[in-house]
């Protein structure tokens, strides 16, 4: 009987053996997480990416995109963008542009790519709002804005526009997240949100009036019709980190803006 005991073990499946208990072990592990995960938001951002990705180089030229490709070979030969007020537009897409180029050469893809990823990043952003207006409003509002056919649109086109998109609507989310939890995160978001307005172009001036106006617009509806827990949160910043944050941005316009120092 102890040879038969010994002959069995011996022909025991592989599956007893104890490397093949932890492989099983590992795949339950990545099973049980994928499984917790809340794919919602990836499924948007990936069809987000699928529709801008898609036949990007399909379009031909536009005039706009024409223009800017030609304000590039300028920076190549003058060494830096020659900022120009009449033109009504910043620095900043232009050295994006130039790094692109220069890391992927001088075709349709470069140059569009930039915007494209930007774009991206907008519906991204989006998903920053959910402690501010909730889970289902802000997955409602990225998957209009990765599906939107004006926002694919200028997402897959190599101007300033969506640059703005991405600058303004940070500067919304700091905004709204100071007024509501009052926390330093926010208060970068606003930051660099106006610095990036500024960076891209003169037209900051309007989104930054738009909100100045808010401000009494705001004070007359809350008188007209109080919303509870209205107040201002308690700001948890300190001024070192204004400074902090008014420093870089400051840093950052004078950069661009000056042509890099040269």
């Amino acid at each position: 009987m102890a040879a038969r005991t010994s002959s069995a073990d011996k022909s025991a499946p592989a599956e007893s053996s104890p490397a093949f208990a932890g492989v099983r072990r590992y795949l339950a592990h990545w099973q049980d997480a994928f499984a917790g995960k809340d794919w919602i938001p990836w499924a948007i951002l990936g069809l987000a990416v699928f529709l801008r990705f898609l036949l990007l180089g399909m379009k031909p030229p536009h005039f706009d995109e024409g223009i800017n490709g030609w304000f590039i070979d300028q920076v190549v030969k003058n060494g830096f963008y020659r900022y120009d007020p009449t033109n009504y537009h910043g620095p900043l897409h232009f050295y994006v542009l130039l790094l692109f180029e220069c890391l992927f050469g001088r075709n349709l893809w470069a140059l569009r790519l930039p915007v494209v990823l930007v774009s991206i990043l907008c519906v991204w952003l989006i998903f920053k709002f959910e402690p501010l207006v909730g889970r289902n409003v802000s997955r409602i509002a990225a998957l209009a804005m990765a599906i939107s056919p004006g926002f694919v649109f200028y997402g897959r086109y190599a101007i300033h526009e969506v640059w703005l998109q991405l600058f303004s609507t940070m500067f919304i989310l700091g905004l709204l997240g100071l007024w509501k939890f009052g926390r330093l995160n926010y208060l970068w978001y606003a930051g660099m949100g106006l610095t990036g307005m500024i960076l891209t172009k003169e037209t900051y001036a309007i989104h930054v009036a738009c909100a100045i106006l808010a401000i009494p617009a705001l004070a007359v509806s809350h008188a007209l019709s109080r919303v509870p827990d209205a107040k201002p949160a308690k700001q948890t910043w300190t001024w070192i980190d204004l400074a902090m944050v008014l420093g870089v941005g400051a840093a950052a316009i004078i950069f661009f803006y000056s042509g890099t120092f040269l």
